[in-house]
């Protein structure tokens, strides 16, 4: 009786599958990067920043002064990091003001609290935090501070609770509160040196490529909609007027000014 040995072929096609697949994947990153090598440099660059607030805990020195509180440095730069200059500014700003804000007001609910006695001071923490969190929550949805604002208003809550809450157990809740704003601090303006001294990535570069394209379907839109009109066609091709749609002139100066970065050559 003859026996078919099928796992060796099997194994080959599992192996052949598992090459393709590496090679696809090599195709598509080098794609990528040749595409824009500025997103190869922000790899690099967000390593960098990452390898210097890690030194919060490499640094015998440095951890005896934050302790644990190291990590939020080794955070803030995950978070903060953008591509564009003025994205990581954008952010950067949002979180430093609201750590600072945040923290101050953390403290203050705290010795608040602690007037309303034992029994009182975890009601009083606990509505504070509910008010503060479903207000500011609430004020999210605003259009004006969803577009600039949703960030530091997100990094507020988070700040406060921890701080109102951490501050019920600890006593040294203003060592917790300055450790947090110094790590996020110094954190936010590694990201933000980083990305301006190191081959710095302008938002602006994007908006001339995007101006090209924007001509070249306009372009194309005239060049149909002319042979439209010579074929005797009163009414403007479908493709001419959705290539005119996906114009927006208005949304490319806004979209640079919620990054916080200006036009090349306007105010």
């Amino acid at each position: 009786m003859d026996i078919i040995d099928s796992p060796p072929q099997s194994s080959s096609t599992f192996l052949g599958k598992l090459r393709a697949k590496v090679v696809e994947i090599a195709k598509n990153v080098f794609k990528m990067g040749k595409e824009d090598p500025r997103r190869i440099v922000h790899s690099f660059k967000v390593g960098i920043a990452l390898t210097i607030n890690s030194l919060f805990y490499y640094c015998n020195s440095l951890y005896d002064s934050f302790e644990t509180s190291g990590i939020w440095a080794v955070l803030t730069v995950v978070v903060v990091f953008e591509f564009t200059v003025g994205a990581t500014l954008s952010k950067g700003l949002n979180r430093g003001f609201a750590t600072l804000v945040a923290a101050g007001m953390g403290v203050g609910a705290k010795y608040l609290a602690d007037l309303c006695g034992e029994k009182g001071e975890p009601i009083v923490l606990g509505a504070l935090v509910f008010i503060l969190a479903g207000v500011l929550t609430f004020a999210r949805f605003a259009p004006r501070i969803k577009k600039k604002y949703d960030y530091g208003v997100l990094i507020f809550i988070l700040t406060f609770s921890m701080v109102a809450v951490s501050g019920y157990r600890s006593e040294e809740i203003i060592e917790v509160a300055r450790h947090r704003f110094l790590t996020v601090v110094i954190a936010g303006g590694t990201c933000i040196l980083i990305s301006i001294i190191l081959c710095p990535a302008w938002a602006g570069q994007d908006l001339q490529n995007l101006i090209a394209a924007n001509i070249e379907k306009l372009g194309l839109s005239i060049e149909v909609h002319i042979l439209g009109f010579r074929k005797g066609k009163e009414e403007p091709p479908k493709v001419t007027t959705h290539l005119l749609n996906t114009i927006d002139p208005y949304s490319i100066p806004r979209l640079l000014r919620n990054l916080w970065q200006t036009l090349h050559g306007g105010k």
